[in-house]
């Protein structure tokens, strides 16, 4: 089952999630993973199409991407970058933003590459952004510097 659906690239859609929630989750996971929160970026303006949080840890040091649209998280090796994200099965971190209402997936069906039936989920402006900007993999669509 795929994470996409109408709107979660920030195409064609009004609605936002509250990044002071998204801010207070984060920091909550951070602590019950033994993490400290490093930096915290808002997503502002049209680009990048979510929040981030830097964690480090004694042992990791991580970025918690939320789509600006949906409380879909993602954990991340650093650098995040346009280039693109590596996403990383981290169950702590997401078991206890799950605890707060965030939705997460597995790193392998993140970094699989869309299909047909992926690009078909989202509405029609997605659709067209996603044939401009050529995204191979799912997490591409979802956490994205698209225009």
């Amino acid at each position: 089952m795929t994470p996409l659906r109408p709107g979660i690239t920030g195409f064609g859609s009004g609605a936002e999630v509250d990044y002071r929630t998204f801010k207070a989750a984060a920091y909550r996971a951070a602590a019950s993973a033994g993490a400290a929160v490093e930096q915290c970026a808002q997503a502002k303006g049209v680009t990048p199409s979510f929040h981030a949080i830097r964690m480090k840890h004694p042992d990791w040091q991580r970025s918690v991407l939320c789509n600006r649209v949906f409380p879909f998280i993602v954990v991340v090796s650093d650098p995040v970058s346009a280039a693109g994200v590596q996403p990383v099965d981290c169950p702590e971190i997401e078991a206890s933003m799950r605890q707060y209402g965030f939705e997460s997936a597995p790193a392998a069906e993140l970094v699989r590459a869309l299909a047909a039936k992926d690009l078909a989920a989202l509405n029609h402006a997605e659709q067209e952004q996603a044939r401009y900007w050529k995204p191979t993999r799912v997490v591409d669509v979802i956490f994205n510097w698209w225009d």
